[in-house]
């Protein structure tokens, strides 16, 4: 059984340019980040994919962009400014179809 741990971070920049609408805008490099369940964490203590880039949100303002992807395939998307806000995921059922298609599959062990 495939789970996150088993993404690339090219197949994770494909789940944001699902996710994302402006991905043209997209500036510099992506910052890719596996995050292994650790217990020690106590109430944050949670297995997740991270990517990071910045791009556009309003008119032609740029932020720091965040796409994490839990262990249940739940896919969390924000963008950091002076705090962390959330954005809309979009096309979940593309997303979903597409772990599907690389056999990965949701790990409800923990978290």
């Amino acid at each position: 059984m495939k789970t996150i741990k088993d993404l690339t971070k090219e197949q994770v920049i494909e789940i944001s340019k699902l996710i994302y609408p402006f991905f043209d805008t997209v500036e510099g490099e992506y910052e890719y980040y596996y995050q292994p369940y650790d217990p020690s964490w106590y109430e944050d203590a949670r297995e997740y994919v991270q990517l990071k880039f910045r791009g556009v949100t309003t008119g032609d303002t740029v932020d720091t962009l965040i796409l994490q992807i839990s262990q249940n395939l739940d896919c969390w998307f924000y963008y950091s400014r002076d705090y962390m806000h959330h954005l809309p995921s979009r096309n979940q059922c593309a997303v979903q179809r597409q772990f599907i298609e690389w056999g990965i599959e949701p790990n409800y062990e923990r978290g």
